[in-house]
């Protein structure tokens, strides 16, 4: 009498369950792709670093044997090397390591030399445009300080030997002393307490066409300056060039000189029609 087992509450007997399909088990697609991409690493490898030399038989069972992959992602992976010229595959005879000769080195070192150059020009290139927009903005953050009335925060824009050369206006030599010069503009005391007017005040600064010319950590530029201030109570007209030196120390740009020559600088309600052009400041 033929044995039964009970399956979902109905008998089943071994005929029966002869019958019954078989669960097939396969290994996901995700498993298959990350054995080829395995095996496709791992063989470049070997033929980079040549322990597979160039000209030699790809021998199919001893790279299963070794890597301990399946036959399929194998050869999906010598497919991938073949399209990177890795490897070739020969009718009737089989894959071989691509060989390297001397014309191929040849040309690889004409290209290498051609774009290492290029490259290094490139970096050169972003380098020197970055220190370029860094020296515009120390500029820049010298005018602020100038239209904000922060005078007590332009020294440190400066290397601690810095110079500053404004003609009729007075030098300063000096973190030290080009505080002490720009001081000189906020307001004061006088002798009883009161407040005297400053000397500058409502100055507004603009800058037109700086110029920067880099060499390593040392720089130069100009650039030409139009400001409308308020000189001891009086609206002047003010046009001169600036001639700066940088110097980058610790990353950051400082200015090394800053030197100033004016071209006019007249009471508004002048102009620029005359010959005493220089009456600010004397």
């Amino acid at each position: 009498m033929a044995s039964q087992v009970r399956v979902g509450g109905r008998p089943q007997t071994e005929r029966s369950r002869a019958r019954t399909p078989l669960v097939a088990v396969t290994a996901s697609p995700d498993a298959a792709r990350s054995q080829s991409e395995e095996a496709y690493l791992r063989i470049r490898d070997r033929i980079v670093c040549l322990e597979m030399a160039p000209g030699s038989v790809v021998q199919e069972a001893r790279l299963r044997e070794e890597l301990e992959i399946g036959r399929t992602p194998i050869r999906e992976a010598l497919q991938r090397l073949a399209l990177e010229n890795l490897v070739r595959s020969v009718p009737h005879r089989g894959t071989f390591v691509t060989d390297v000769n001397i014309t191929d080195l040849s040309r690889i070192t004409e290209v290498r030399v051609v774009l290492e150059g290029y490259a290094a020009r490139l970096a050169a290139e972003r380098a020197a445009a970055t220190d370029r927009e860094a020296i515009r903005e120390l500029r820049y953050r010298y005018h602020e300080y100038i239209n904000e009335a922060k005078f007590t925060e332009i020294a440190s824009l400066f290397t601690e030997d810095g110079e500053l050369l404004f003609g009729h206006l007075g030098n300063a030599h000096g973190r030290e002393e080009i505080n002490r010069f720009f001081g000189g503009l906020l307001v004061k005391p006088d002798a009883d307490g009161k407040s005297k007017q400053p000397r500058l005040s409502r100055v507004r600064q603009f800058i037109h066409n700086h110029v920067v010319e880099i060499h390593g950590d040392n720089a130069r530029g100009f650039s030409y300056l139009e400001a409308k201030p308020v000189y001891k109570g009086e609206s002047y007209v003010v046009a001169a060039r600036y001639d700066d030196e940088y110097l980058r120390l610790n990353g950051q740009w400082k200015f090394k000189k800053m030197v100033l020559t004016p071209y006019f600088m007249v009471p508004l309600k002048e102009g620029w029609a005359q010959d005493d052009l220089l009456k600010m400041g004397h």
